[in-house]
């Protein structure tokens, strides 16, 4: 029993290591090289097609053996198309029709497949499938009925878990097409409705209506999450009727636990069916756009109703047109103990923007973790702002916006308040650095700044108190010059040596210094140029630089790597211009149109993205 107990720690252990780290062990720790190799194979991230390439080598020169690598394998999920801000920051891995046809046989035991919607357009059905029979839980989110069609009649009865995007259901029946997917699924335990995310064309509207959501519980008795999400989805109903409550409740939903709608279009009435339809429900999600409620009861009713009925819920994230319809003292006041989280729905209009809403969370500190406020209409002062955040203590998540670029204020004072800390978004303003580091370190892991004229010693202060930040975004932000240090006003240095990033996304930033146009005839003060050292690995310094798009809507820069050539061109340049005033007239060929550039020294680098179109 210690024994066992041993070796389902040691793979607890190792299920937290990188898949470098599980290899070197494999080499190096002997007596445990079978749960390294588990460890190893048991659940594979892919994120870039030589990746997929070296995988797939490794399983066929390896499936000779007694029992074979992938035999091992019961997850495989490649990298889909990431999206932000409406740019396209890393394309999708696509499985060639020939290796999907060997996966079958080199991971007999596959529970979970998960890749882009995109190879479903490169790969077709295979009797070799089947061997998958009884033991896949989970297919990648499906696109096209016509495809997925054949993999949903030999596996669907074993599949717990199922995502299509909304694109299946459109046609003239939609009803009827739901019917024909999920009657191949009666074993499904979580199914999703989303659209495709990835696409340039925004796709048409899906319109569900009340029998499609019996539909599916009729069909799906052992449900335990539901979510329907999308900006063109559209969740239709009329006033449910007594009668129609009463067939309601004909069909019970005791399994269900999750769900999560967040589409366009979402009646309030949504609201007096979730409150009869799911008592026991512990995870809700649902954004209410728009209100329009009838005559004779209130917006606050309906989410009042909602609490009351639901006495199981534990999470509940909530959007409406006016945050006052669900934030305020009534509501909170019916909360059932078992609620331990209450937060606004990103990004979906309900920013507090009246001291009274912040009083109001900071009197229901406990269940808030996650803020977006509007400092700008406030007429308190920020520090009065940041005393009441520091009565949150499990505030996680904080968007701050201001107005314009005269606000100044620090972000030490706002991590010194909100100390926990994961997630911090800042529009507009001045950002300052009041003290020098201290020995506080902050948990902070993404940062985005929007509009922030920024102090130059401000990522080398993030990089000595923020040492798990891994995710950095700026948009739109300016550095401010010092008139008395010139490489102030030549290089914009993101000097987080000890940081391991995931995303350094750079769009549109530049040096804040009005008389560019007098060092060189038509220059740029934004920075089309980046300069990445990593401390891990055998990498050098490279340089790169924003030269265009992949296509006319904008969403996918390219950076090119300088050759050697031009890297001495550009290295040459800027030491001059950090000493001072380049005044040389002479062409410099690749340089002629810029101005200054960004450095990069971190601990290593996953997805780096440059946007320099302005």
């Amino acid at each position: 029993m210690k024994e066992k107990l041993s070796t389902e720690l040691l793979l607890k252990v190792i299920s937290y290591l990188q898949p470098k780290e599980k290899r070197q062990g494999l080499l190096v720790c002997k007596d445990w090289y079978q749960p390294f190799l588990y460890g190893l194979y048991y659940e594979i991230q892919i994120e870039t097609p030589q990746q997929l390439g070296l995988l797939f080598h490794t399983l066929i020169h390896n499936n000779t053996q007694v029992i074979p690598h992938g035999h091992y394998t019961k997850v495989i999920r490649l990298h889909k198309r990431i999206t932000l801000r409406n740019n396209v920051l890393q394309e999708r891995v696509i499985i060639p029709f020939t290796l999907f046809q060997k996966l079958p046989e080199l991971c007999p035991n596959l529970e979970v497949l998960n890749f882009d919607t995109a190879t479903w357009k490169f790969v077709a059905f295979d009797c070799k499938i089947a061997r998958w029979k009884g033991i896949i839980k989970q297919l990648p989110t499906m696109a096209s009925l016509g495809t997925s069609l054949p993999f949903l009649q030999c596996l669907g009865k074993g599949l717990t878990c199922l995502s299509i995007q909304s694109g299946m259901l459109l046609d003239v029946a939609t009803h009827r097409r739901l019917f024909s997917i999920i009657s191949l699924t009666p074993n499904l335990e979580h199914f999703s409705i989303v659209e495709d995310g990835g696409s340039y064309v925004p796709p048409a509207t899906l319109s569900l209506a009340l029998q499609d959501i019996e539909l599916i519980h009729t069909m799906l008795p052992r449900l335990e999450s539901l979510v329907i999400t999308g900006d063109h989805i559209e969740l239709s109903i009329a006033d449910p009727s007594p009668d129609q409550l009463f067939l309601i409740d004909q069909v019970p939903t005791h399994f269900l636990k999750k769900l999560d709608w967040n589409t366009s279009l979402t009646p309030i009435t949504w609201l007096h069916y979730i409150a009869h339809k799911y008592p026991y429900i512990k995870d809700l999600t649902i954004s209410i756009f728009p209100s329009s409620p009838p005559l004779c009861q209130s917006e606050t009713f309906f989410y009042i109703q909602l609490v009351a009925r639901c006495k199981y819920l534990e999470t509940i994230s909530l959007a409406s047109p006016s945050l006052c319809h669900w934030f305020n003292p009534s509501f909170f006041q019916t909360l059932s103990p078992t609620i331990h989280q209450v937060r606004p729905i990103l990004h979906k209009e309900n920013r507090i923007r009246f001291e009274s809403e912040l009083t109001l969370a900071s009197e229901y500190r406990r269940l808030l973790t996650t803020l977006e406020i509007d400092q700008w209409r406030f007429d308190i002062p920020f520090s009065t702002t940041l005393g009441l955040l520091s009565l949150l203590p499990n505030l996680n998540h904080l968007e701050l916006r201001f107005d314009s670029y005269n606000k100044q204020y620090s972000i030490e004072s706002i991590l010194q308040s909100c100390p926990l800390l994961t997630h911090l978004a800042l529009e507009w303003g001045s950002l300052t650095i009041a003290l020098p580091p201290g020995k506080i370190k902050y948990r902070l892991q993404t940062l985005e700044l929007t509009y922030i004229a920024f102090d130059p010693t401000l990522f080398q202060y993030l990089g000595n108190q923020c040492k798990a930040l891994s995710t950095l975004v700026l948009f739109k932000c300016k550095q401010s010059c010092q008139p008395e240090n010139p490489s102030t006003h030549t290089v914009i240095e993101l000097d987080m040596p000890d940081n391991a990033f995931d995303l350094i996304m750079i769009n549109g930033v530049r040096l804040d210094y009005s008389n560019a146009g007098l060092y060189m005839h038509g220059i740029s003060s934004y920075a089309r140029l980046v300069s990445i050292q990593k401390q891990e690995g055998t990498l050098n310094q490279q340089w790169y630089r924003h030269t265009g798009y992949t296509s006319v809507h904008k969403r996918s820069p390219i950076v090119h790597c300088l050759d050697s050539k031009n890297t001495e061109l550009v290295e040459t340049y800027f030491e001059k211009r950090k000493r001072g005033p380049y005044k040389e007239k002479e062409t410099v060929g690749l340089l002629s149109m810029e101005f200054g550039y960004i450095e990069i020294k971190c601990k290593s680098l996953k997805k780096f993205i440059l946007d320099g179109d302005i």
